[in-house]
């Protein structure tokens, strides 16, 4: 009976070992959960200030460009002046092309919209929330269409609009299919 008894010690000791260890293991998921939610918030309280923002939106462009093989200063230069007739500007990203073009691309992050349309409560709500969010990227495309970098920059045909993130784009065509061919009108 004294085996049994070990035994049973043994076991109600290991039982106890592994309460301990899963409480404490619990306890360090919270922490990091706890952490992590945190961060996040700060994350997206510091994305809401238009120059973060933007900063958050020319990091992943040239993160895009330098995974495309782009050196920059060589093939790309960030933040370029350029000069119109009566005012200087600068652009996100100027892309060296053949026979001395250059793509002009603009970064634009429109986070604010976007995060209202992703965090709709109901299915009206979103619907209503992603044409305000389309109406803002058309709002966009147009404005940037309006800053005729062509006369100021030997341009190709073209300038491309950055979003940083791709549930941006995707939510953009998802209101309305034939605004990339509505924009190249422009």
């Amino acid at each position: 009976l004294q085996p049994v008894g070990l035994t049973l010690d043994q076991l109600d000791k290991q039982i106890k070992d592994t309460d301990e260890k899963r409480t404490r293991a619990e306890t360090e998921i919270h922490t990091v959960i706890r952490e992590s939610a945190d961060t996040n918030r700060q994350l997206s309280e510091a994305l809401r200030k238009p120059v973060m923002r933007g900063t958050y939106g020319e990091v992943k462009l040239q993160s895009l460009l330098e995974s495309c093989g782009l050196t920059e200063f060589e093939d790309y230069i960030l933040q370029a002046p350029v000069f119109g007739d009566d005012e200087q500007g600068r652009v996100d990203a100027l892309v060296n092309m053949a026979q001395g073009k250059k793509l002009v691309i603009d970064s634009k992050n429109l986070l604010e919209p976007f995060v209202e349309y992703a965090n709709a409560e109901t299915p009206d709500e979103s619907a209503i929330l992603l044409k305000e969010f389309q109406k803002k990227c058309r709002e966009t495309l147009r404005a940037l269409s309006l800053k005729q970098y062509a006369e100021k920059v030997n341009t190709i045909d073209a300038v491309l609009m950055f979003l940083p993130d791709e549930g941006m784009y995707y939510a953009a065509l998802d209101a309305d299919r034939q605004l990339i061919a509505k924009m190249t009108e422009q």
